[in-house]
């Protein structure tokens, strides 16, 4: 049953696997690239700071990638109000859990092609004994963001139904006004430490607000 579910789920997101997978992989030359025109002879600031703009790209791409893996999965299911999925003779629980293993069996094409990438896009290039290269830990960054970003859309999607758009942006809404209204009424509150607490280790959230540099320190 698994193999006929992943066989369908990869039918249903090729193309999406495909565009994402080449684009992230030509992603880190095309920026070594310009890195080499834009600075004198690759120094050493300029490659870091093209390599942290490259990881907020690629963090944005790993976003993307995880809700467009999802909507192409399931959005037959959901437009035909999942009845076919009730009709298999196996239990939600295990569709679901089938389901979540072919996404991220799905989800770690992008993230190999993106380590490829990363590996070729810097062999060429000098890096001072100060500098490193880290294609493997971005690459594995942007399978958990890409993997979190699916299971938290997923879980909204099912508790919310066709409404998950709208309850995504209310609370995106309040998550930049709540702060406002905050700083303007001056109630006292930790916002440092809320954030911190938020965005931080052992959070899994964090794994959005750690630095994506494939070339670091």
């Amino acid at each position: 049953m698994f193999k006929q579910m992943l066989a369908v789920q990869w039918r249903f997101s090729r193309k999406t696997i495909a565009a994402v997978s080449v684009l992230i992989a030509i992603l880190p030359a095309l920026t070594m690239r310009l890195s080499a025109v834009s600075t004198v002879n690759y120094t050493p600031r300029g490659l870091v700071q093209q390599s942290i703009a490259l990881g907020l790209v690629l963090g944005m791409f790993a976003v993307l990638t995880g809700l467009f893996i999802y909507e192409s999965t399931w959005r037959n299911d959901t437009s035909g109000k999942n009845v076919y999925l009730l009709s298999l003779p196996i239990t939600w629980r295990q569709f679901m859990l089938n389901r979540l293993c072919g996404a991220l069996l799905l989800l770690l094409l992008p993230a190999l092609c993106l380590w490829i990438g990363g590996v070729i896009g810097t062999a060429f290039v000098p890096l001072p004994p100060t500098l490193h290269v880290y294609a493997l830990g971005v690459a594995f960054r942007f399978f958990l963001a890409s993997s979190l970003t699916y299971c938290l859309w997923s879980a909204l999607v099912q508790f919310s139904g066709q409404k998950a758009t709208l309850v995504f942006l209310v609370v995106l809404l309040l998550a930049i006004i709540v702060p406002v209204i905050i700083a303007i009424t001056g109630v006292a509150l930790p916002l440092e430490t809320i954030f911190r607490w938020i965005a931080d280790p052992p959070s899994p959230v964090s794994v959005f607000f750690s630095r994506w540099a494939i070339i670091d320190v």
